[in-house]
């Protein structure tokens, strides 16, 4: 498949709506394809935008660079050391090593379409922790558009960036766009089982919050001294030889929660 994306990348037809139709339809073919994605990509149809969208999709998903769709030019290009995870980016003059990163369109107004999508969001009734879910969703947005956006000048040549910069840039983007979809999971989550997902952090750190108000002030101090000997032997347990990495992380991560939890108990008693 991957060489007839190629070929239609090579001659696009002339009409926009053929041009959408025939690059919406290879890539829902695509294997990796992120179909709530390519849900948004059908409502917004052949705009400019959506059309270099799909078309960037397209290349991605199946590796093509400007170069191959440029190959009749006999461009040479250089080719970098890969590490672990990384991919390399052709312009028209140079190449560049950066992380693989998903694209997904350009939306003028997301928070008005998650409310149409997601009519619980209006509601009088609609739980606090959606509303938190919302904004930090709209900015991660939003956060990654300006970043994808970059990285198509980038593409395209015409802008210019150091490798370290450029491997940041797309760092960021995945991080935003990976975010965004963390996000997008809870609202689809509640609308399809009106039940919290509570996966994403703001919505742990919100229930944890909820959780510590509730306590008295006897459960409070009764927290804070178990958390001494409790923290102890965890951060001793961490220190044996011979424990499995994925028991470290396991470990790791109950320490960070419990001085998560902590910090919280110790600002309610006011200290």
């Amino acid at each position: 498949m991957r060489n007839e994306v190629l070929q239609f990348l090579k001659k696009l037809p002339a009409a926009d709506s053929d041009k959408f139709n025939k690059a919406f339809e290879l890539l829902r073919k695509s294997k990796g394809v992120n179909h709530n994605q390519a849900r948004i990509y059908n409502m917004q149809g052949a705009s400019p935008q959506n059309i270099k969208n799909v078309l960037y999709d397209l290349k991605k998903l199946h590796g093509i660079s400007d170069a191959e769709i440029l190959s009749k030019r006999n461009i040479v290009k250089p080719t970098p050391a890969l590490n672990a995870g990384e991919k390399v980016i052709n312009t028209a003059d140079t190449a560049f090593v950066v992380q693989n990163t998903a694209v997904l369109p350009a939306q003028e107004d997301k928070k008005t379409d998650l409310h149409k999508e997601f009519p619980f969001l209006s509601s009088a009734d609609c739980p606090p922790e959606l509303h938190i879910v919302t904004g930090q969703l709209v900015a991660a947005w939003k956060r990654y558009n300006a970043y994808h956006a970059e990285l198509q000048l980038v593409e395209s040549g015409k802008k210019e960036l150091s490798t370290e910069d450029l491997n940041k840039l797309t760092a960021d983007c995945n991080e935003a766009f990976e975010l965004n979809n963390k996000l997008y999971k809870e609202l689809e989550h509640y609308r399809d089982n009106n039940l919290i997902l509570g996966e994403a952090e703001a919505l742990k750190e919100y229930a944890i919050n909820k959780e510590i108000n509730a306590m008295t002030t006897e459960e409070l101090v009764k927290y804070k001294n178990n958390s001494v000997p409790y923290l102890s032997k965890a951060k001793k347990e961490l220190t044996k030889q011979n424990v499995p990495e994925k028991k470290k992380i396991e470990i790791s991560e109950r320490i960070v929660d419990r001085e998560f939890r902590l910090a919280l108990v110790n600002k309610k008693l006011g200290m």
